[in-house]
């Protein structure tokens, strides 16, 4: 991976073409979005909806309650607010990028299972890969890393929002996102996530990526049905 050059003070805009989240542990994904109050100089359109995983990963973010938010950003921006509060999952500040490794990698992000999640994967037709099928999610868990300089202290608001009301397609497998993008031949055209169900390591999808990773699962496990009655593909 190339390293990451963006300056510290960069707009969001000029950070994504900076960076590289080319590394199957940081993909971006357009489902999960957060409301951004921009603060960086110079930024056109400081409220947007932006990748919550880019933010997670490289932003200089600090998250708020939504009531929070309201507060911290200035009241001409309340009208913006309210049309894009709908679409989003958390609600933050962004005052640049982070400072990354020589290999560009900023923090680690880690999706946790809860309660909801472990009844879907330990029973019936969610313990096997082959018979689980894509879920909506109310909520999911989230762990961020390091717990250094560059740890989001206030994190717990955005799991907060992220426990309730999530509403996100999801489908998981049983396997490590390097495991999974070799076995089904993926490449980088879906966005993995690390998922840890107890001492477990899983690899999840989410949104639209979550049908076409059930989809190449699914594509598989017909292969070796048909090689095991002796039909050639």
């Amino acid at each position: 991976m190339e390293q990451n050059n963006a300056s510290t003070d960069a707009t969001l805009t000029e950070s994504l073409s900076a960076v590289d989240n080319t590394d199957e542990d940081d993909q971006g994904d357009d489902d999960l979005q957060a409301l951004v109050y921009d603060r960086t100089p110079g930024v056109d359109d400081p409220i947007k909806t932006y990748d919550l995983f880019y933010l997670l990963r490289h932003g200089d973010v600090e998250f708020f309650s939504r009531t929070g938010f309201d507060k911290v950003v200035p009241d001409e921006h309340a009208d913006d607010i309210s049309h894009l509060a709908p679409y989003v999952t958390g609600y933050c500040t962004y005052d640049g990028t982070i400072e990354t490794n020589d290999d560009g990698y900023g923090r680690s992000v880690r999706l946790q299972a809860i309660s909801e999640i472990y009844s879907w994967l330990r029973a019936g037709d969610g313990v096997d890969d082959e018979t689980r099928k894509p879920r909506e999610l109310d909520g999911i868990g989230i762990d961020v890393d390091p717990d250094g300089a560059d740890r989001i202290t206030s994190i717990e608001h955005l799991r907060d929002e992220m426990r309730e009301d999530l509403d996100v397609l999801c489908y998981a497998v049983k396997k490590n996102p390097r495991q999974v993008r070799n076995q089904y031949d993926l490449g980088k055209s879906l966005d993995l996530y690390p998922l840890s169900v107890a001492d477990e390591q899983w690899c999840a999808a989410l949104g639209a990526d979550a049908r076409d990773l059930h989809c190449a699962v699914q594509e598989s496990q017909n292969a070796v049905d048909l090689e095991s009655l002796g039909i050639g593909l």
